[in-house]
């Protein structure tokens, strides 16, 4: 699986900027000061985006399947601010381990789920009139 694209400086210091800090303040700002107010824990532990359904492993994930570079999520998700996406992607590097085991439970669960299911009897169908192999 691709990971997803490690932040330009140009990029780093663009987030920094629209947080308010000033190039002078990179070596020395605080993790909680650029995630307050961008990141938010759900009472079952997902991180999610302040003021959204979308949770960083879902950001993430998208990410990675897609190949998508920040600009290119932001293209398909414009409701969602920069300094939200690249939050995410903060807090993703810094709690990474424990976003790729929800990536990875996310997706185990969803197969399970989906062969437990069965095939779906409109394919049942499409298979019997030999229209779906």
């Amino acid at each position: 699986m691709a990971r997803v694209p490690v932040l330009k400086p140009r990029e780093v210091v663009a987030l920094l900027q629209a947080l308010g800090f000033e190039e002078s303040d990179q070596a020395s700002f605080p993790m909680t000061h650029v995630l307050d107010g961008h990141i938010e824990i759900t009472d079952e532990g997902f991180a999610k985006l302040a003021g959204s359904r979308i949770k960083v492993y879902q950001l993430v994930e998208a990410m990675q399947v897609n190949g998508w570079t920040v600009d290119e999520y932001h293209e398909q998700f414009p409701h969602l601010p920069l300094v939200k996406i690249y939050a995410a992607l903060t807090y993703y590097y810094s709690h990474q381990d424990e976003i790729d085991r929800q990536i990875k439970e996310t997706n185990e669960f969803a197969e399970r789920m989906r062969l437990e299911a069965g095939e779906s009897p409109v394919a049942k169908r499409l298979r019997a009139e030999g229209r779906l192999k």
